[in-house]
């Protein structure tokens, strides 16, 4: 399975855990979209997203597919998305697309990094 949506634990309700593996295509980021906005319109807003990507092996190089892929990027209860472990270049093709879709992104190398920053953000936030 290229990716898995939950809840990040002891977050629920307030940001979603997705993380990635090995080979994605469009439709894999498709996919794992549909489920991140379905946990946005179930969870309190503003719903962050952690995305692993530590062990993603090749990614589309598509801005303006994977932009149409992202439906999450559509929803208006979408805080933060946080990579973590992104190579510079999907950092660099993420900032791209986050930057067409108009919402906010940071990269961090651990999961411990990206909730501090999220806490930092969000004062609702409770690391």
């Amino acid at each position: 399975m290229p990716s898995s949506v939950n809840w990040y634990p002891g977050h629920e309700g307030r940001l979603i855990q997705q993380v990635f593996s090995g080979a994605l295509t469009v439709e894999d980021v498709a996919a794992g979209s549909e489920a991140v906005a379905k946990h946005i319109r179930d969870g309190v807003h503003p719903v962050h997203l952690l995305a692993d990507v530590t062990s993603v092996v090749s990614f589309p190089k598509a801005p303006t597919q994977l932009k149409q892929a992202a439906v999450h990027f559509k929803e208006p209860g979408l805080g933060w998305i946080v990579l973590v472990g992104a190579s510079s270049m999907m950092g660099m093709f993420a900032s791209l697309i986050t930057q067409l879709g108009g919402v906010k992104l940071r990269s961090f190398p651990t999961d411990e990094e990206a909730l501090e920053f999220i806490a930092q953000q969000d004062r609702t936030f409770v690391k």
